[in-house]
């Protein structure tokens, strides 16, 4: 062998030993090499022939950011984000999911938002609805709790 293959093979050696070392120690002290992140299921919530959750994820590729999806889980099948094209887990903040006879009311505010955004999923599609605030989307989700129509975030009494 010439020097550079040995060299080479001196660097690779050396290499896996500090990741080994590297990822014992990271056990050791209780953390991993790689994050996950660390994810909470809130209630279900039965509509549509699935059960529908909101899961919180913390960490992970972006470290003490929390992040919030709705899922979906079908029969037997594992929970899925929803929608699939096109997840919304980019809120900082959730609530939700209230379920009635035709629709699925969850609402999510945006990380460099004060706005709310309530969604209406029903089987045709989802609606989305602007609120100022966390107190306007209780009181609507309230209002849907109560068998009340939303009402529009401008006739506010």
């Amino acid at each position: 062998m010439g020097q550079f293959t040995l060299g080479l093979r001196s660097l690779l050696i050396k290499a896996a030993i500090f990741v080994l070392l590297a990822a014992l120690l990271a056990w050791l002290l209780g953390g991993t090499l790689f994050p996950r992140a660390v994810t909470s299921d809130g209630p279900a919530v039965a509509w549509n022939g699935a059960k529908w959750h909101l899961r919180a994820s913390l960490g992970g590729d972006q470290p003490g950011v929390l992040r919030w999806s709705l899922m979906r889980q079908r029969d037997s099948e594992t929970a899925q984000a929803w929608p699939d094209d096109r997840p919304l887990d980019r809120f900082a903040e959730a609530a939700g999911p209230l379920a009635t006879e035709g629709a699925l009311y969850v609402a999510f505010r945006s990380r460099d938002a004060t706005e709310w955004t309530l969604f209406t999923i029903r089987d045709a599609g989802f609606e989305s609805t602007v609120l100022p605030d966390r107190l306007e989307v209780e009181r609507q989700l309230n209002r849907v709790r109560n068998g009340l129509p939303l009402q529009a975030p401008d006739a506010r009494p």
